[in-house]
């Protein structure tokens, strides 16, 4: 890179142009880079260098971006951060035409009875007054991302200093943390940044195409005219030659690659792309020019089923409103959503997994809900977090098949398997198991809950504000309660790396403590994203329901074609024996849209017509003196 930027100025110092970048600082150092500078109130020494590991703390957990970077953090020190500022070295801009500023940020911009707030800042006189310049955006979350600012109305000055503050707002807070800081009045020669995404999501059915999405962002100088995108899949490239375009510097535009990825088997497809050839050229700074993503064809669309991990405790007096949406949510969608509640400084603490949840990335206090492990939500919006998952296409088929129970041991056995609809790596998935049990009780205080609606001041909740502000244990029964997580929060890694149609079982067993009531305990078993952390769906089991491995026993072979489908599908079963089957099809919010029985029969194929039904998901439900099979059907009109 300076070896091209050397280059530059000599080509353009006789027009004027002056080309420079005036800091480019990656803090590898792990110190206070040289000319660098900074001012605190705070008491743990303000800015801090170091990785995630190294700055993160219990609430403020920064993703990990593979090397060290600067931050302050609030949550750790809990003290006075309403004005931290990392100073830049003093620059001469006036003989400069322009002026920008880039980094990457890992800034929530949360609030928690105060609000978070980071700042780009600039001085003229030495750093005795500052003004700012510009706002860095919170994302919301621990992840990192770029911003920049165009500066020039900065330049002309011969002693500029930029800086970054943060500001807790005198409250306690999460942090800020940043990395590769550039400062220049214009990138040597043409250069483009690269940002792609496959549009169909990462898991799709075969027989379909998927876009390739992506940004092309002018990190140059020079307006970009053309550019070369192309995609491979290690087989085959197509590129996109890409002309009479007017890029400016800084700006980006999006474009949908002129050749879609076809899905024609159910494997995984390593897609990368590169953009190319900016104005004809080699690009200046190609090191962002690759991206390399995954998407995964499946041969069948697995039953999906959200999981909310509720943050709650007994000491919490707004975590009733978990109580009012998790029983909301069990009875609205019995068969698809999975509730937990995940207690913390209370009787029923779970430690490790209690760790985990309030580590979470976003993570901001009690109440909140970690669901379906991608993001944080109140309570009050599970029911809108739960219709913007329940429709997400999944790669597996889930189900726990043994549940059984030794009264005299104490002993549980558990049996869960995974049917995979794809290829996939060992590191593409995990697996994890949670044990939970309904009414639960206690007679000491650390039972009572704290109820903050009481007297309805804080409006209606489900009954809450009828009752005292502190309710006795013995008026309280806990369900959903967290009472272990065997593979810890991060759950067991793959065992093996798996093709469409194999099968993964998990086996274990476990002593039941003697204060468990064994009759109200539930397994969970759940199949994780092994690239995001995510749960893909999961699956539950009452302790001694009837194992019946295979759900319904006569059951040899179902299966729904074409699926998704248009209108009408067909439902193929097979039995060993001459049965009496109920089949229904219940829609996305539990309400039964088709139903027949059929009495003496060995199987057949059977129509089921939706053709007068919305789009979506649908559940086909087969039954035999009382057990139940499930598939998973998409209507697609």
């Amino acid at each position: 890179m300076k070896k091209l930027f050397t280059f530059a100025f000599a080509l353009f110092a006789s027009a004027s142009l002056m080309a420079q970048i005036y800091v480019n600082e990656t803090f590898e150092s792990g110190s206070m880079p040289a000319g660098w500078s900074q001012t605190s109130l705070a008491t743990d020494g303000g800015w801090l260098f170091g990785t995630a590991s190294d700055l993160g703390s219990t609430y403020w957990t920064p993703d990990d971006n593979g090397g060290k970077f600067a931050a302050t953090n609030d949550d750790n020190c809990d003290c006075d951060k309403s004005s931290d500022r990392l100073a830049m070295p003093a620059i001469d801009v006036s003989g400069a035409s322009a002026l920008y500023l880039s980094l990457d940020a890992n800034f929530g911009g949360f609030t928690y009875g105060y609000t978070e707030t980071a700042w780009v800042e600039y001085s003229n006189d030495g750093g005795t007054t500052w003004e700012v310049a510009g706002e860095i955006a919170g994302s919301g979350d621990n992840t990192w991302n770029s911003q920049s600012w165009d500066l020039s109305g900065l330049v002309g000055g011969s002693n500029l200093i930029v800086a970054i503050r943060y500001n807790d707002g005198t409250g306690w807070l999460y942090g800020l943390g940043i990395d590769n800081v550039k400062l220049y009045s214009s990138l040597p020669g043409d250069n483009v940044k690269l940002d792609a995404s496959i549009g169909g999501g990462k898991y799709n059915l075969t027989g379909g195409n998927v876009p390739v999405e992506y940004t092309i962002t002018n990190v140059g100088g020079n307006n970009i005219t053309a550019v070369d995108v192309t995609w491979t899949d290690g087989t085959s490239s197509y590129t996109d030659n890409l002309s009479g375009l007017n890029i400016a510097p800084g700006a980006s535009v999006n474009y949908t690659h002129g050749t879609a990825v076809e899905i024609t088997d159910a494997v995984k497809y390593v897609i990368d792309v590169t953009a190319e050839n900016p104005n004809g050229v080699a690009d200046s700074d190609d090191s962002d020019n690759d991206v390399s993503l995954a998407t995964f064809g499946i041969s069948f669309a697995g039953t999906k089923r959200v999981i909310a991990e509720e943050a709650t405790g007994t000491w919490c007096g707004w975590c009733p409103r978990g109580f009012v949406f998790m029983e909301q949510l069990g009875t609205d969608y019995p068969e698809t959503f999975i509730g937990i509640a995940v207690h913390n400084g209370d009787p029923m603490t779970v430690a490790a997994y209690d760790n985990g949840e309030t580590s979470f990335p976003g993570f901001t206090g009690f109440p909140s809900v970690v669901f379906d492990r991608a993001e944080i939500v109140d309570p009050s919006d599970m029911p809108a977090a739960y219709n913007n998952y329940i429709n997400d296409i999944v790669p597996a088929d889930v189900v726990v098949s043994v549940a059984d129970f030794d009264p005299v041991s104490r002993e549980l056995s558990m049996n869960a398997k995974v049917t995979f609809a794809t290829q996939m790596s060992a590191s593409d998935y995990r697996l994890n198991v949670m044990l939970v049990e309904d009414g639960v009780t206690g007679t000491g205080s650390g039972y009572n809950q704290a109820n903050y609606y009481a007297g309805g001041g804080a409006g209606t909740m489900g009954g809450w504000e009828s009752l005292p502000g502190t309710v006795p244990a013995a008026d309280m029964i806990y369900d959903d309660v967290a009472r272990d997580i065997l593979g810890g929060w991060a759950g067991f890694p793959g065992a093996t790396a798996v093709v469409a149609g194999d099968q993964v079982v998990w086996e274990d067993t476990y002593t039941v403590p003697a204060d468990w009531d064994e009759s109200n305990l539930e397994v969970v078993f759940t199949l994780i994203d092994g690239q995001t952390g995510a749960f893909i769906t999961g699956a539950t089991k009452m302790v001694g329901e009837p194992s019946a491995v295979e759900e319904i026993e006569a059951l040899t072979d179902v299966r729904v074609t074409p699926n998704p489908t248009s209108g009408v599908a067909e439902l193929q079963l097979n039995f060993t024996e001459a049965v009496d089957v109920n089949i229904s099809v219940l829609n996305a919010i539990g309400q039964t849209v088709y139903t027949a029985d059929y009495n003496n029969t060995l199987g057949d194929r059977y129509q089921l017509d939706l053709s007068n039904q919305a789009s979506g998901v649908y559940h086909v439900r087969v039954v035999v003196d009382g057990q139940i099979h499930t598939e998973r059907l998409v209507l697609q009109h």
